[in-house]
């Protein structure tokens, strides 16, 4: 098969794979699977590493604790099980009884907890809103749960999405947003239009519910809500997607509903805090590194900068992107008292700066090592005491109590697990992109270990879809470091380390940026003899493997083995294959014009496969269910590679039927492919 596209033919040998339910395509499949699955069974340490993985990731944890009125509630993780539970006490140290088990109360009906946030509670602690999905479907239904009783009220709200609701400050009512209901035969797509905020009265049915706000001349604007902690004003924002400008609104709850639009012209804010009439709120407005503001309700309303923009990028979570409240890393910015504590990522990783209301710098938060971390929160901005998550690569870290009189932290709670971190360090290092860009990159080692080029290293990568690749605790990264080997993260451009500029530096045109930093850090870890080409591995999934496949095509010689996970490799069809995860901000489309489409193929890992040319070895991974990105991606690559395949050195695929988007064939599978590849005896120490 071969198609042209503005006068260059452009060869698809391998089409033949995207019809995956095609007899031929579950044959080789299956095929492939085998010859992976034999080669991986016969290597020696296999088992040993299998069992490793297993100890290493089975812990429990506690998430950082929350107050709400007279409660204490936190999320438990029992080692060895898939669910957490919540759990309620009334004091702050003590875990408690359970307030919400998921998989005792879900499971039955196929359900489980929702895909934002997923709980919220009232201000005065006695009553808990949740949601849940049927079988992994964006549509919520929000229930009311007693906290002191245990139990559900009749409450159940519908046809919800993308958005937590709001508690009034007399925790009676909450506001939150509901879709009309639309028939089947209406395209999904279609569904998620007309968004009206209603309000709704504790222990009351739905159809009694009133509509308060709606954008009637933005049907497709996705909208978020937040009251402000003296029950006053309730913020809205409204805008398609998060990086669209769109619009904010204050109704001001003391007035009958009285509506305030903020000139903010961009749904990237987050509310910090009031104080009187005035609301805080850190934007990108203006600043792509984020700032934050005042608007004086009760005089003009207009914007006033507080803390200007720094060098550094301020960590956001929007009225529109609610999910960071999930994993204890999403309160960026917090008001206590009248300081304001920001979370920053300097050079990748988290610093927390401390400004009084009047914008003057008082300080930092002073965290444990080089990690991410979230900003101090309470249950209330008088509280003294306030609690953050900290966490690094190889170290799990714990939740942090801070003293906001004293300024000083102690240790909350830590998890257990079975490893000794006390000897494993992470370095700082900077290497320097082919156009003199600095590049940051994490090296995680044990302390003392010979730098002679001898380490068996994983450089591990992204650099898309405005992610931040911070140093996060990673139970695979820890247990590599034991066997005795380098972790490296690569902090590549068309990330959202440095903010925006940081991402669109990598994006359509220019995409190849990201690939150009990944090598770079290559040969830095390869220049300082942290280890040598042979020795070195190239690992990324979804976009992150996309760039796995573009620097094993265009600098082989770099590596010594390499693995994809989920990821896009046919550059030239990607947009026509089915999947959602086709980011056409970050990549562009062949079809749109000549420019976009030579620079897509020019990078293209399935196009630039050389005949003849000695590939390192590498392990293809993908989901047979992958809704995001199309499984026929890593077929075709895997059946070029394995076609043109000079060296001797194995070329394998790995297709987790039912599996989506980061499929996965675990740690002890990797790591026993890499110990061979890589050819070297793993340190496996007794537990």
């Amino acid at each position: 098969m071969v198609d042209t596209y503005y006068g260059v033919k452009v060869p698809d040998p391998y089409r033949w794979l995207e019809t995956l339910d095609s007899p031929a395509t579950k044959k080789w499949i299956a095929e492939e699977n085998t010859v992976t699955n034999g080669y991986i069974a016969a290597i020696r340490s296999r088992s040993q590493i299998f069992a490793r993985a297993e100890q290493i990731g089975k812990y429990d944890s506690l998430s950082v604790p929350e107050h709400h009125g007279r409660y204490w509630v936190r999320w438990v993780w029992k080692a060895g099980s898939s669910d957490d539970v919540l759990y309620v006490s009334t004091d702050a140290k003590a875990r408690g009884s359970v307030l919400l088990d998921p998989a005792a109360v879900l499971r039955e009906k196929n359900e489980s907890l929702g895909n934002w946030d997923r709980y919220v509670f009232s201000p005065n602690g006695r009553y808990m809103a949740y949601s849940t999905i049927t079988s992994g479907s964006d549509w919520e239904t929000w229930h009311v749960r007693d906290v002191a009783r245990k139990a559900d009220l009749p409450d159940a709200l519908d046809e919800c999405a993308f958005a937590s609701p709001a508690w009034t400050h007399d925790s009676s009512s909450f506001y939150y947003v509901h879709y009309p209901p639309g028939s089947d035969s209406v395209p999904a797509a279609a569904k998620y239009l007309h968004p009206r905020i209603y309000l709704h009265r504790v222990g009351t049915s739905q159809s009694n519910d009133r509509v308060v706000f709606s954008v009637d001349d933005h049907p497709d604007w996705f909208i978020g809500t937040h009251i402000t902690d003296d029950g006053r004003y309730l913020v809205i924002g409204a805008g398609l997607g998060e990086t669209i400008r769109g619009r904010l609104w204050a109704a001001d709850l003391q007035h009958k509903f009285a509506l305030t639009a903020i000139d903010l012209a961009s749904p990237l804010s987050s509310p910090v805090g009031s104080d009187g009439s005035k609301l805080y709120f850190l934007t990108t407005d203006g600043a792509s590194n984020g700032r934050i503001v005042a608007v004086d309700l009760g005089q003009s309303a207009r914007l006033s900068t507080v803390v200007p923009q720094q060098h550094d990028s301020a960590q956001m979570t929007t009225l529109l992107d609610n999910q960071g409240e999930v994993d204890g890393f999403g309160r960026t910015t917090t008001l206590l008292g009248k300081r304001f504590y920001v979370a920053y990522l300097h050079d990748a990783h988290t610093v927390i700066r401390i400004f009084g209301l009047d914008g003057r710098p008082q300080g930092s938060v002073q965290l444990p090592g080089i990690g991410t971390a979230d900003a101090p929160r309470s249950g209330s901005r008088t509280d003294r005491y306030a609690y953050y998550s900290y966490t690094s690569t190889a170290d799990p870290g714990g939740a942090y109590r801070y003293d906001t009189v004293t300024r000083t932290s102690t240790l909350f709670w830590k998890p257990t697990i079975a490893a000794d971190t006390t000897s494993i360090i992470t370095d700082l290092i900077f290497a320097r992109s082919k156009d003199g860009t600095r590049i940051p990159l994490f090296v995680t080692r044990r302390r003392g270990r010979p730098l002679d080029g001898s380490a068996p290293t994983i450089l591990w990568g992204y650099g898309g879809s405005d992610y931040d690749n911070t140093p996060r605790f990673d139970p695979s990264a820890l247990q590599w470091v034991e066997m005795g080997g380098i972790y490296a993260v690569a902090v590549v451009r068309g990330g959202d380390e440095y903010g925006e500029t940081w991402h669109e530096a990598a994006v359509g045109p220019t995409k190849q940026r990201s690939f150009d930093d990944f090598v770079a850090c290559a040969e830095k870890l390869i220049e300082d003899k942290y280890t040598s080409p042979r020795k070195l591995a190239a690992y990324g999934a979804s976009e992150g493997g996309l760039m796995v496949g573009a620097v094993i095509t265009q600098r082989p010689d770099l590596f010594g083995a390499a693995i994809a996970e989920s990821s896009s490799f046919d550059m030239v069809r990607g947009d026509r294959l089915p999947g959602d995860g086709w980011v056409g901000a970050d990549f562009g489309s062949a079809d749109a014009s000549e420019a976009q489409f030579r620079t897509l193929f020019a990078y293209s890992p399935y196009h630039q496969v050389r005949k003849g040319t000695r590939y390192p070895a590498t392990l293809i991974i993908t989901g047979g269910q992958d809704q995001r990105v199309d499984p026929a991606h890593s077929l075709k690559f895997a059946a070029a590679l394995q076609y043109a395949q000079a060296a001797d050195q194995p070329i394998l695929l790995y297709v987790q039927a039912d599996a989506g988007h980061y499929a996965s064939a675990g740690p002890g599978a990797i790591f026993a492919f890499l110990t061979k590849t890589l050819n070297f005896t793993p340190r496996i120490p007794a537990h």
